[in-house]
């Protein structure tokens, strides 16, 4: 109400200095003249105005007309909004509503908080003339979705803040109860309405639609968000086909990651990347490694229970297909985190179903064959058994002989699906030459989550007697040369969907061939030419790193199909420099941030 007595003030000093009465016009002689009319004491004055200052005097009178009425205007609002917001003192709301200073306080706690890159999209729908769509703001857990909401309150003017609410949605509420309460905040002249965690409510995904058709059709913008992604995509392509702007915020770049949270690195990146916070602290000050990063939990509730949850509350749970047995029999937060375990290297069903077996350690332990620093590879005389049931209990594996029900190929499509509408993973194109064949990568989204689960190879690992043999100067070498293989691989992960996501015009792949590979390749379709990289978690330059990109036969193949190689690049976490062989070092933070500066 404030900003009301604000606006009226500031009208009445401009009214002050503009002067008084009201502007009349004489015949005289048959020539219309201007004068202004007043009463001064009492009484009534008309004053010639003179041509010196006639135009002047009359624009001024003109504009104290319009500052007049817009006064009045403002009186008749402040009036109406007075009484609305004495009524609504009496009302009791059957959701959790914020309005006026308990809203601002539930906003301010971000004002010193940088904006995520999608912010200004959120802008757009509340400063637009839309009148038919909601904005949908959604994505995994920690990702900035209240925040944002609390940072387009502050970013209201006044009196829009004036006109907005905030709700916050429990399991307990119905869409009838919500429905209630819009009703009333509409006859009160609420225009701006947040929605959070509406997913939460059993009936949203059946009942959404009556939010556009209803109130956004009668002026309303209405922002909902909630954490069941896949809530939000059934409804899209269902009740909410046409009547919904979507906004995602569960993919985080590198440089979205260092511009909002101001933290450099790319191994930092590779550790705690994928969430704006850890356990909801640190969001934008302090480092956020200080605290340990609870995979399990997150992954469960921000993954398995999303999928879940959004399968229930569909059509009475009718659309988990072939998932449901699974669900019945509380298998399916299984399935789920054996795929995101799985999900950057071969993803086919053998791998499912296989006895478990981590990627991670089979690489580990080929790369110590060939290491100096053991005499014998400490990881070859580990005890299997011991090491994989330790890693199966962190990861909440099942073997296919512990499982009620058998996975096949149709059910990890399925997760797959789901695991792509929550924008968990997408695919780069693997490419082999001389044979021509295509396969998919994919690649985890979610950088905190694979490493996460790097780290519990590496502790299970640790648990076995005879890796507990070693002296503590072997065991501090093992244990970094494993970290840095894994951090390594998703460092070539990172660049390579980053490198894809953002560039135009051109493919984007990573070129195997019969013995070798280059990290990545960028084929540039107008100029049918080519770059060619190779990607590596190291701060030091040595000829081993890019003897594949001097190798006249890869060239010869790769010029053949891809067009000439105009660039032969090493990206590492080292200094930039061009070699005398015009081998160019480009540092991996530099060049992720450039793909967003160009």
């Amino acid at each position: 109400m404030n900003s009301y007595k604000r606006k009226i003030e500031l009208i009445d000093l401009r009214i002050s200095k503009l002067p008084k009465g009201t502007l009349i016009y004489k015949t005289i002689n048959n020539i219309k003249q201007p004068y202004l009319q007043q009463t001064v004491n009492g009484k009534g004055k008309t004053t010639f105005i003179k041509k010196a200052n006639r135009e002047q005097v009359i624009k001024e009178i003109e504009l104290r007309e319009q500052l007049k009425k817009r006064r009045d205007e403002l009186e008749r609002e402040y009036a109406q909004m007075s009484n609305l917001k004495k009524n609504l003192n009496s009302i009791i709301f059957k959701t959790n509503v914020l309005l006026d200073e308990d809203l601002e306080a539930f906003a301010n706690s971000v004002s010193k908080y940088k904006y995520r890159f999608c912010f200004e999209d959120i802008q757009k729908y509340f400063k637009s003339d839309e009148v038919n769509k909601v904005l949908v703001l959604y994505g995994l857990r920690r990702t900035g979705k209240t925040t944002l909401i609390k940072q387009t309150i502050l970013s209201l003017c006044e009196e829009e803040k004036e006109k907005t609410a905030y709700i916050q949605i429990s399991a307990n509420n119905t869409m009838a109860e919500l429905k209630n309460d819009l009703e009333l905040l509409y006859s009160s002249g609420f225009r701006n309405v947040f929605i959070d965690e509406i997913t939460k409510m059993p009936d949203f995904i059946d009942g959404g639609a009556l939010l556009a058709d209803i109130y956004v059709s009668r002026g309303m913008k209405i922002l909902l968000s909630g954490t069941d992604s896949l809530g939000f995509y059934i409804a899209k392509k269902d009740s909410l086909y046409d009547r919904a702007i979507l906004i995602h915020t569960t993919y985080i770049s590198y440089h979205e990651f260092e511009t909002v949270l101001g933290i450099k690195g790319i191994d930092t990146y590779i550790c705690y990347g994928g969430t704006m916070s850890i356990e909801g602290k640190h969001y934008n000050n302090d480092y956020i490694g200080k605290d340990n990063y609870n995979i399990d939990e997150y992954i469960d509730s921000s993954i398995s229970h999303n999928i879940q949850h959004s399968l229930k509350n569909y059509e009475f749970g009718t659309h988990f297909r072939n998932l449901e047995k699974f669900y019945n029999s509380g298998e399916l937060t299984n399935i789920i985190n054996r795929v995101i375990e799985d999900i950057n290297h071969r993803f086919t069903i053998q791998v499912i179903n296989s006895k478990f077996k981590s990627t991670d350690l089979g690489i580990s332990q080929k790369n110590l064959r060939n290491d100096r620093d053991f005499n014998k590879n400490p990881l070859d005389y580990i005890d299997s058994y011991e090491f994989l049931n330790n890693l199966k209990s962190a990861l909440e594996i099942i073997e296919e002989n512990e499982q009620k029900n058998k996975v096949d190929e149709n059910i990890v499509e399925a997760v797959k699906e789901y695991l792509f509408a929550l924008d968990i993973f997408k695919t780069v194109n693997i490419e082999y030459l001389p044979v021509n064949e295509i396969n998919k990568l994919n690649v985890i989204t979610q950088p905190g989550i694979r490493y996460s689960q790097g780290k519990l190879l590496l502790d299970s690992l640790l648990k076995d007697k005879n890796i507990q043999k070693l002296c503590s100067e072997q065991l501090i070498k093992l244990t970094n040369r494993i970290l840095n293989e894994i951090r390594g691989r998703m460092m070539e992960e990172i660049v390579l969907l980053e490198t894809s996501l953002k560039t135009e015009n051109a493919k984007v792949i990573k070129l195997q061939f019969l013995a070798g590979e280059f990290d990545m390749l960028i084929y540039h379709y107008n100029s049918n030419t080519c770059e060619i990289f190779e990607v590596k978690h190291s701060d030091q330059i040595c000829e081993e790193q890019y003897h594949h990109l001097i190798d006249d036969e890869k060239i010869k193949m790769t010029e053949e199909k891809y067009g000439k190689v105009v660039s032969k690049n090493v990206i590492y976490r080292g200094k930039e420099k061009t070699l005398p062989n015009k081998i160019n070092y480009i540092n991996v933070e530099s060049y992720l941030n450039n793909l967003y500066n160009n």
